[in-house]
């Protein structure tokens, strides 16, 4: 269900991406922690998820990306392909204290 979610998004996922994405025209277009405390800036989340939770998450994406073969990710660089988990965890994270809310419904209230 939620993979469904965010493949209906992904063309909105994609502008947002390259949004926020830093590309100094060697590199692929990537986040970076700064990138992901903007967009939580801009979409008024930093005061739900302050500047470490925001970098943990963003590590932890990073590092997933690793694991699987990211190709930014031995230089701490979030790809697109890593967006989707980011804002997962963040759905999550900032809707931590409805517990009466399914973790897929609380991805939907981040689109919301």
């Amino acid at each position: 269900q939620t993979e469904r979610l965010l493949q209906r998004c992904s063309a909105g996922l994609e502008k947002v991406f390259r949004a926020y994405a830093m590309d100094n025209g060697r590199l692929r277009p990537h986040w970076n922690s700064d990138s992901l405390s903007k967009f939580a800036q801009d979409f008024e989340l930093a005061e739900e998820l302050t500047r470490l939770p925001l970098q943990r998450i963003f590590q932890d994406c990073v590092q997933h990306e690793s694991c699987n073969g990211g190709p930014a990710a031995e230089r701490g660089e979030l790809s697109a392909a890593g967006l989707p988990l980011a804002l997962a965890m963040i759905s999550q994270k900032v809707y931590m204290a409805a517990a009466t809310i399914a973790p897929m419904d609380r991805l939907v209230t981040l689109f919301a």
